[in-house]
């Protein structure tokens, strides 16, 4: 709350005791985030201008609404700290990315169940009654136990000392879980990081066996990570924007048991969030570097880059001038992006990996797209919103999308179109803020990548109502999703539900500057004027140049 007048920074005594109640007296549900996310949506909408008897102060409104994100970041995450600092892990993601990445040059992207599997055979039998079935990640396909052991040999691709090693960390993390617990782990899609994060998590698990008490340090490096991301956004947007991404972020149900207890799982969020605050502290090269991390971890960001530059070649082309800021930022993304490309050959199975990966990605990616909790417009058209509680298998899911091609790409293009549109006259820095949108159409993802959408509001740089609206849509979709939780909807029907009213908010979000576009005259010099006027070298340095935080004078140049 830097940056607010005395007395009006400080958080109301009632929402601290909000704070202190949720977190110690009151158990986590679907009932109490959505209640949460309607009082956080009355607070962002309810009318703000003097002339209305009810408005609520605009400093009144932020210490509401960062109180409102405090008390819903602990109410989520208050038992998972716990447990962590009792010395517990997440088990199942620690086992796929942990494992995955540690014993890589062993297991590649398809021996990891079955080597598990062997590996508890041949310690102590843990899984034996639980687990009778997995994922062939050869396949795809769900196997008997004993078919998918049959002919796994571990003598042809560990050492000695290498197996009785990843037995004792198999046995070591399938004691943080009972059994039976396990079933669903073994029917998950694998491990699929890229090289260049192996490489990164497999330097970072040899320092800790899993069977150390120093497990939990690895788990960390998360709320770290989040927590210093968390500063810097604040320090450079300022205390109004700054909240709105707090909310959005700890509102979001995608980042549902996500937040705390993984390994590595939000470095690319953070490394994408950091790109963005240097970019508009300008210092292109380090948010280069920075964003090329993201996308040589998670590989969609890079949909970022490319509409950031849309606006700058535009102006290439009409002005043939680019601005250096920009330039420097492409130019530092590419060459980080080169070096990550060579360091993820030091995974233990040399530059084949990435083929490999590509590969593997590729069937995940088919198989993907039709399952329960998928955030992207195609995992819209996969179910039928009148059947929300009837349960379908991942194969009919995948027989209606294939029936609905037509109907999907009309809407791919027309949302991309309309994104590009809106990018394409206005700041490089509100173009690449749009990216995201066309993340959400071409790709479907795992849901908790959808947290990098609480970036949302610092695309709305010149206006406070206009980012509370952004802000007010995405809870808006949430309170939705919630209610059809809570009226027996299944995670299919409330995803493709949660899907359906994200593509509404994407075309609003396009719309906003399309609209003003229209409405202002073409001779205008304002960042909304008309594409057909011609601008000058100087005129395009501004039009991509980063915007001012509020109140404050943009940072000196290094």
């Amino acid at each position: 709350m830097a940056g607010t007048q005395a007395g009006s920074s400080r958080i109301p005594h009632f929402d601290l005791v909000l704070v202190v109640v949720l977190a110690c007296f009151v158990p986590s549900s679907d009932l109490l985030h959505t209640g949460l996310v309607s009082f956080g949506l009355l607070a962002l909408w309810w009318p703000s201008r003097r002339r209305w008897t009810y408005g609520i102060e605009s400093a009144k409104r932020d210490a509401a609404l960062l109180s409102l994100a405090l008390a819903m970041l602990t109410a989520a995450t208050v038992g998972d700290i716990t447990r962590l600092v009792q010395g517990e892990v997440r088990a199942s993601n620690f086992f796929h990315y942990y494992l995955g990445a540690k014993y890589f040059a062993e297991l590649g992207y398809e021996d990891l169940y079955v080597a598990a599997l062997v590996a508890d055979h041949e310690h102590d039998g843990y899984w034996s009654e639980k687990i009778s079935e997995a994922r062939d990640l050869g396949s795809y396909e769900i196997v008997p136990r004993e078919q998918l052991e049959d002919g796994f040999t571990p003598g042809e691709r560990f050492t000695a000392e290498r197996w009785r090693s990843f037995k004792e960390d198999v046995a070591a993390l399938a004691g943080y879980r009972r059994a039976e617990r396990w079933s669903n782990v073994f029917r998950d899609r694998g491990y699929n990081g890229t090289p260049f994060w192996t490489s990164i998590g497999r330097a970072s698990a040899a320092l800790v066996p899993a069977t150390s008490s120093w497990l939990p340090v690895l788990a960390f490096i998360d709320p770290v990570l989040l927590a210093l991301t968390a500063l810097l956004v604040s320090r450079t947007f300022g205390r109004r924007r700054s909240v709105l991404v707090l909310l959005l972020f700890v509102a979001s149900p995608t980042n549902t048991a996500r937040l705390i207890g993984g390994f590595l799982q939000a470095d690319w969020l953070c490394a994408m969030a950091a790109g963005l605050c240097f970019y508009h502290r300008r210092r292109p090269a380090l948010a280069g570097a920075l964003m090329a991390y993201a996308i040589m971890t998670r590989v969609f960001p890079v949909i970022l880059i490319a509409f950031a530059l849309l606006p700058a070649l535009v102006q290439g082309v009409r002005c043939r001038h680019i601005a250096p800021r920009l330039r420097r930022y492409a130019l530092s993304c590419v060459l980080s992006c080169v070096v990550a490309l060579a360091i993820g050959t030091a995974n233990g199975r040399g530059p084949q990996a990435w083929l490999e990966w590509v590969e593997a990605i590729s069937l995940h990616r088919e198989h993907h797209v039709a399952g329960e909790r998928r955030i992207g417009l195609e995992h819209a058209f996969t179910g039928d919103f009148r059947q929300m509680r009837e349960k379908a298998d991942a194969t009919d899911r995948a027989r209606t999308l294939e029936m609905r091609q037509p109907w999907v790409w009309t809407a791919k293009l027309l949302l991309v179109g309309m994104l590009a549109a809106a990018a394409l006259g206005g700041r490089s820095w509100n173009a690449q803020i749009l990216g995201l949108g066309a993340v959400f159409s071409l790709l479907v993802l795992s849901r908790y990548y959808f947290g990098a959408a609480a970036l949302m509001p610092l695309f709305m740089v010149d206006g406070a109502s206009r980012r509370r609206l952004l802000a007010g849509g995405q809870m808006a979709a949430f309170l939705l999703y919630g209610a059809a939780v809570l009226a027996g909807a299944d995670w299919h029907g409330s995803y493709s539900l949660m899907n359906a009213l994200l593509a509404v908010y994407f075309v609003g979000t396009a719309g906003l500057p399309l609209w003003r576009r229209l409405r202002a005259s073409p001779s205008s010099d304002s960042a909304g004027e008309s594409l057909t006027h011609v601008r000058t070298p100087a005129e395009a340095e501004r039009l991509v140049s980063v915007p001012v935080t509020e109140g404050k004078s943009p940072p000196s140049r290094p």
